[in-house]
C-alpha cells in the first residue's frame, strides 16, 4: 500500500498545511502524533509534504492529520455535505445475507 504524504504539522499549538509554512526546519512545526520535529519538504520535483528529521516514520501521522484537519472543519462550517448514495441490485440466485 502506498503511504500517504503527511500534508499537516503542528506549528505553535495550531494544524498547519504544509503550503502555510516556510520549507525545511524553518516551518518550526512537530508531528501531530509523536510529536517528533517535522521538517517541510517543498520543492519542484515531489509532493510538498512534512517528514521527520530524525528519518523516523509514524504510523499514524497522515491519519491524525487528517481527522484533526476534518475536526477543524466541521468544527468551522458546522455542516457537513456528503453525497448521495444509491444501491442497485441486480437479480441472482445467490441469497446475501447481511449480519448487524
Amino acid at each position: 500500500m502506498k503511504q500517504i504524504k503527511l500534508k499537516y504539522g503542528i506549528k505553535s499549538g495550531e494544524l498547519v498545511h504544509i503550503l502555510e509554512v516556510e520549507s525545511g526546519l524553518a516551518c518550526s512545526c512537530i508531528c501531530v502524533s509523536c510529536h517528533e520535529t517535522l521538517v517541510a519538504k517543498k520543492g519542484m520535483k515531489r509532493e510538498n509534504h512534512f517528514a521527520h528529521a530524525s528519518g523516523h516514520s509514524c504510523e499514524f501521522a497522515a491519519e491524525t492529520a487528517l481527522h484533526l484537519a476534518a475536526k477543524e472543519v466541521l468544527n468551522k462550517h458546522r455542516k457537513i455535505m456528503l453525497p448521495q448514495h444509491g444501491l442497485s441490485l441486480i437479480p441472482t440466485e445467490e441469497v446475501i445475507r447481511y449480519q448487524m
